[in-house]
């Protein structure tokens, strides 16, 4: 079938190309009976507007691009779901891209947004603050999710409370030699996820921490720590593990839970509060980012900040985790 083209759709119609274009762009001067004829010609020929030849007319898209760190973690396709509502409520489409927590990756994804001219872009960023220079010279919105920023509107976490709720539930709950497993130490979240836990450990003399830094959190991270703890002397063992994600606390549990009774044994600590951690068959306590409502205010403030006149302000949310306590650092919770 043959791409149906404007023209074909005014031949159809009896009218002129700009008369097409017109009701496509909804031009209330436009005569009532011809918008009806014209609609039901488009509906009948299957006409799609070219929305990116428009945006490259206009300037202008209905489009707001989304790039983060990694498809496979759900903590990020829910801070999407979140976007993509807020996007919805003010007649945006949310685009979204992975970067693989690659830098060279999202300034890939980042020119192709640019390209496409979308309206605005939402950024995790993979390590360093993204390169958005071209974006603003083009007058592009940028708004950082999950990182706070003092050159863009930005909402994030408050990552060192984080740390420091998680350490402090363990110790509360008895626990006195903890691993903290974190990410590269080259991500701000991760260093400040460590700084609150450090000062949670130092208010209480005799409590041990031990920090591991690995290249990615991910479930097969989990299963590797899992085996090393599994292979020290039981001397030695941690009695408690704060993860640096909800992926890691899974793929330790997987391996523990065979052989440690958990939370005995081994108490675990997530972080994200993904679905999966509660739904799992030892449910994992988290600290919760709220990663949907995170996801919505990023959007929100990129939809203002297109809206608003000449002399915006920047804005940092900041957002509060919070501790959700279950079986893996408590016990049956009856």
């Amino acid at each position: 079938m043959s791409l149906v083209r404007l023209r074909d759709v005014a031949q159809h119609a009896g009218v002129s190309v700009g008369t097409v274009s017109n009701v496509l762009n909804d031009v209330p001067s436009v005569n009532a009976e011809i918008a009806h004829r014209v609609r039901g010609v488009i509906q009948e020929l299957g006409y799609v507007p070219n929305s990116t030849a428009r945006s490259l007319r206009t300037g202008q898209s209905n489009a707001i691009g989304f790039v983060f760190t990694d498809i496979s973690n759900p903590f990020f396709t829910t801070l999407a779901l979140g976007a993509s509502a807020a996007a919805a409520e003010s007649g945006y489409s949310l685009l979204f891209a992975t970067s693989e927590d690659d830098e060279g990756g999202e300034s890939k994804n980042l020119d192709v947004f640019e390209r496409h001219r979308v309206a605005g872009v939402l950024v995790t960023p993979a390590r360093s603050a993204p390169d958005t220079a071209r974006l603003l010279a083009q007058g592009t919105k940028v708004v950082l999710v999950d990182r706070h920023s003092d050159e863009h509107c930005s909402v994030f976490i408050d990552d060192t409370l984080g740390g420091a709720l998680g350490a402090a539930h363990l110790i509360e709950t008895g626990r006195r030699r903890i691993l903290l497993v974190l990410g590269p130490d080259s991500i701000q979240q991760m260093r400040d996820r460590e700084e609150g836990c450090r000062e949670a450990v130092a208010a209480h003399p005799g409590v041990e921490l031990r920090v591991l830094h690995e290249p990615t959190l991910s479930v097969a991270i989990g299963r590797s720590v899992g085996d090393a703890i599994l292979a020290m002397p039981v001397e030695e063992r941690p009695d408690a593990v704060f993860a640096g994600n909800d992926l890691v606390a899974i793929g330790l549990m997987q391996r523990v839970a065979r052989v440690l009774d958990v939370p005995r044994d081994l108490a675990v600590l997530g972080y994200d509060d993904i679905d999966f951690a509660g739904a799992s068959l030892i449910p994992i306590s988290s600290i919760g980012q709220r990663a949907e409502h995170m996801g919505y205010v990023g959007a929100r403030l990129l939809i203002d900040e297109l809206g608003a006149p000449a002399g915006h302000v920047h804005q940092a949310v900041g957002l509060t985790p919070a501790l959700l306590a279950r079986e893996s650092t408590v016990g049956v919770i009856r």
